[in-house]
């Protein structure tokens, strides 16, 4: 973080590689952290291409990039070789992809899989899917963990900021109960990418929704 105070949040980008470059555009990476709330893959057109940016971005800025559900499938099909779950989500697109590009998938999973589950401090907490009432919130194969739940949050005396879940109107949407903001606007569905200017205390400073460029979804 050095003496960023400023947050650069980043909704869930699933391949979406233009898209994702023309958010990019209003990050200031001198005074501006960025955090990406996971599923970096899948879905969209340019899969390796998001994840070669993103470890640019975290070598070269230290970029935060948080695991998200689909990097897991991901990880567990390297593990198991089991491609069933993986590619029933999107995974074979990512799959054919990587041999078009002869870019190595196991080198780019090895990088998923230290890939953090949350960011946070006293007044946030940053995840993938959001902390629910199970015991187990950080259990990778929960499905009611951060990775995967789609059930109620709970309120952790701090704001949530989560992706996962689409927003069907195509802009973020804070829950009051559970105090959470839900940031994924759908962009492989062609409606926009989030990203939120966020201070450090969770005061929301701007939202910038990036329409779907239609080369990243288009057949």
């Amino acid at each position: 973080m050095e003496n960023k105070k400023t947050l650069f949040i980043v909704s869930d980008v699933h391949g979406c590689y233009h898209t994702f470059c023309e958010l990019l555009k209003h990050w200031d990476p001198a005074n501006e952290q960025l955090i990406q709330v996971g599923d970096l893959i899948d879905r969209g057109n340019f899969s390796p291409t998001v994840v070669k940016k993103a470890r640019e971005l975290y070598d070269d800025h230290g970029a935060i990039f948080l695991k998200g559900n689909h990097e897991y499938m991901a990880c567990r099909f390297l593990r198991t070789s089991d491609m069933n779950v993986w590619f029933r989500n999107g995974g074979n697109k990512t799959y054919v992809q990587y041999k078009e590009l002869k870019r190595s998938l196991y080198q780019d999973v090895v990088w998923f899989m230290n890939l953090p589950l949350k960011w946070e401090n006293e007044h946030m907490h940053i995840s993938h899917a959001g902390v629910s009432f199970t015991a187990l919130p950080y259990e990778e194969n929960n499905n009611d963990g951060v990775l995967w739940t789609r059930n109620k949050l709970k309120n952790i005396n701090k704001l949530q900021i989560v992706g996962h879940t689409h927003q069907k109107k195509g802009k973020p949407n804070h829950e009051k109960e559970s105090n959470t903001l839900f940031v994924d606007t759908g962009v492989w569905q062609g409606q926009s990418l989030c990203g939120l200017k966020v201070d450090l205390k969770g005061k929301i400073l701007e939202t910038i929704l990036i329409p779907t460029i239609n080369t990243d979804i288009s057949k």
